[in-house]
């Protein structure tokens, strides 16, 4: 994973931060957030315990942690030793 930073020179105390990941092999992309335009609605557990997870950090790191974009691949969690 690689990080582009952006300190602008408008706002010297501000820095963002883009963690950015290779593209995977699965083409499947779920997102969990989106934006007025593009709304995410969706029933499954994992996307109420993004928002959830996503609204804890806001508030607990007094807003100055947000995140926004929130996306994903699915992938397959097997156990130790299990093929």
């Amino acid at each position: 994973m690689g990080e582009i930073e952006n300190d602008s020179a408008s706002t010297p105390d501000s820095a963002f931060t883009w963690p950015m990941e290779e593209r995977h092999a699965n083409s499947r992309v779920d997102r969990f957030s989106g934006t007025l335009q593009y709304t995410s609605v969706h029933s499954e557990i994992s996307h109420p315990t993004t928002y959830a997870f996503a609204h804890f950090v806001l508030e607990s790191t007094q807003h100055q942690i947000m995140f926004v974009d929130l996306q994903g691949t699915p992938i397959l969690l097997r156990h130790a030793g299990e093929r």
